[in-house]
């Protein structure tokens, strides 16, 4: 098969070939195409449903990196301008990042403070006692990370205020 013919493959049966070995990589410039991400998300849909059986829990639990090098897409994770999450995220909707357990998080995703107030909403949407939050929470909820953000107590006060929680000095983020 001719290079110009593997182009005009669906990224999936190009996939196909490289997982059998019938090419070693995929074509020059595959990911710098401008359906590179769609071909991304397809691969990657692929590698969790077809190759590793993974359901949603599995994903949050067992999914990492060395997942995607140990399938030959190494490729892919260097190429594109995104990483696993924004791949993963584009086939679950619902998922969150520190979700996947064994994929850390970027420290600096948690230098946006939009970030922070979404994960400490997501905490309180979990929690049965809605009434406080602690640094325990972020650290059952696997994170810890952000707790180290200078306005950690800011953000938690402005989200329990536009969640009408009352503040007070029971639920502030306090260590224990």
């Amino acid at each position: 098969m001719n290079k110009n013919d593997l182009y005009k493959l669906d990224a999936i049966e190009i996939y196909k070939l490289l997982l059998t070995n019938k090419i070693k990589r995929f074509p020059a410039g595959f990911w710098q195409l401008p359906e590179s991400q769609q071909n991304a998300v397809k691969v990657t849909e692929f590698l969790i449903n077809d190759i590793l059986h993974y359901n949603l829990n599995d994903v949050k639990n067992k999914l990492t990196r060395q997942m995607f090098f140990d399938n030959k897409l190494q490729g892919m994770l260097r190429n594109l301008n995104c990483d696993i999450f924004t791949i993963i995220k584009k086939i679950y909707n619902d998922i969150e990042i520190w979700e996947i357990k064994k994929i850390h998080v970027n420290p600096n995703y948690w230098k946006n403070e939009k970030n922070i107030s979404k994960a400490i909403k997501w905490i309180l949407k979990r929690k049965k006692d809605k009434s406080k939050i602690t640094f325990d929470d972020f650290y059952n909820y696997g994170i810890s990370t952000i707790i180290s953000h200078k306005n950690i107590a800011k953000i938690t006060r402005k989200v329990l205020n536009d969640l009408n929680i009352e503040y007070n000095r029971y639920n502030k983020c306090d260590k224990k």
